[in-house]
């Protein structure tokens, strides 16, 4: 596992881990959290979930992807998620700019994207 952690830096009052944004060989977890428009189609979820777990097929970077709505357990949740796994960094990139990816970007989520948030995290 190289993690390659080069410091802490102070800003603005707090301390914030500097990563070398290149340097990461662990497995990399990639969550998002989508927020539909009020009036999304009925059945354009279920379209949206479709088109992104026919990624995997196409995309031999991904090791393990989940996509789904959310099950309504809780208020304040976002609509949306999808986890994709990536063996490193490099394999996360060619998913993030593949076309077929972009291509259920453009054509089934943004269409009726309200709110979108992400993050990338280390996992083993």
């Amino acid at each position: 596992m190289m993690i390659c952690l080069q410091g802490l830096s102070r800003s603005l009052g707090t301390i914030q881990r500097v990563f070398n944004r290149n340097c990461f060989s662990t497995m990399l977890r990639h969550v998002v959290l989508l927020q539909f428009k009020e009036g999304i189609p009925p059945g354009q979820v279920a379209t949206i979930t479709e088109k992104l777990n026919e990624l995997p097929s196409k995309i031999a970077q991904i090791t393990k992807y989940t996509a789904g709505p959310d099950l309504g357990l809780a208020n304040g949740n976002a609509d949306y998620a999808i986890v994709a796994d990536f063996n490193n960094q490099q394999d996360f990139e060619v998913y993030a700019s593949h076309h077929d990816h972009q291509q259920v970007i453009v054509d089934y989520i943004k269409p009726y994207l309200a709110k979108r948030t992400a993050t990338q995290l280390n996992i083993d």
